[in-house]
């Protein structure tokens, strides 16, 4: 089942007495964006669909994205990583890429530096540890909910343990055997280990690119609708008044309604409001009491 269609099937067909009308108070839709979890009140929310074609209008704001329509209704759509503070999805993306780019060219610098220190026989400098490397660092500890991505990562664990074991063999063989000898496994590291990795580089910008699939969470207010950009779903809570955190000296914002624990995580709950007024206290559009 989708994660969508799981999170509100609970909600379908049920009849709003009294009594679940105070428990659909109670509940929250949690986002999860860039590793923090955020919540909204559930009772403004009529549903979550796959980013539709957003169509920019003049003069907007930078965190307008613009208007999507939806079933004949043109709805307008904030940023909500803009809205806080936070990178775009896509600029998001683009540091990741440009991040595994510099760590290609790390690779290929170390393949180079290995071939020049048989060549001038002198001691190898740089890591022969995969964990020890800039990439290797980052992706002991890189964790992706999406499957895909996830697969496709897993296929630079063997060739980028073999091309860092090339780097023990050469210094071993250079010791035990000359520097002639070295060279031939050193070369043919270039043409096979680094080579597998590269290719793996070059898919990279695709599979993460994929690995997103931007949701437009359409919120009712007063009878009219208005929607957010966001990341994914990740369910959907219940969470007393009790249990709410006043925002006061925490991380300031006019969107923060207050904080919770939400499975041991830090939630920041969101006023949806709040969120639809703009600054000089003119709502977007005009349906805010």
């Amino acid at each position: 089942m989708d994660k969508i269609d799981e999170v509100f099937g609970i909600f379908d067909g049920e009849s709003q007495t009294d009594e679940t009308e105070k428990e659909f108070d109670k509940q929250y839709l949690i986002l999860l964006i860039s590793g923090q979890k955020y919540g909204f009140p559930i009772k403004y929310i009529s549903e979550i669909v796959p980013m539709p074609k957003v169509t920019p209008i003049p003069d907007m704001k930078e965190y307008d994205r613009g208007i999507i329509t939806l079933r004949d209704h043109s709805i307008p759509l904030r940023d909500l990583r803009r809205l806080l503070g936070l990178p775009s999805l896509d600029e998001e993306d683009q540091d990741m890429i440009q991040m595994l780019k510099a760590r290609e060219q790390d690779h290929v610098n170390w393949v180079n530096e290995l071939i020049a220190s048989v060549e001038e026989e002198r001691q190898f400098a740089l890591t022969t540890d995969p964990h020890q490397c800039a990439f290797g660092k980052w992706y002991d500890k890189y964790h992706t909910d999406d499957l895909n991505l996830s697969l496709f990562l897993s296929k630079f664990d063997t060739p980028h343990r073999k091309i860092h074991a090339v780097g023990e063999t050469v210094i071993k063989t250079a010791a035990e055997h000359g520097y002639e000898a070295a060279k031939e496994i050193a070369y043919a590291a270039q043409n096979r280990e680094l080579r597998l990795m590269l290719d793996l580089f070059k898919e990279v910008e695709i599979h993460v690119k994929n690995s997103h699939r931007e949701l437009a969470v359409i919120f009712t207010l007063k009878d009219e609708f208005v929607a957010l950009s966001a990341d994914n779903v990740e369910n959907i809570v219940k969470i007393k008044n009790e249990d709410i955190r006043d925002p006061k000296g925490a991380r300031k914002s006019d969107f923060i309604l207050g904080y919770s624990k939400v499975e041991d995580d830090t939630c920041i709950l969101l006023d949806i409001k709040k969120i639809f007024i703009d600054s000089d206290g003119i709502s977007v559009p005009e349906v805010i009491s």
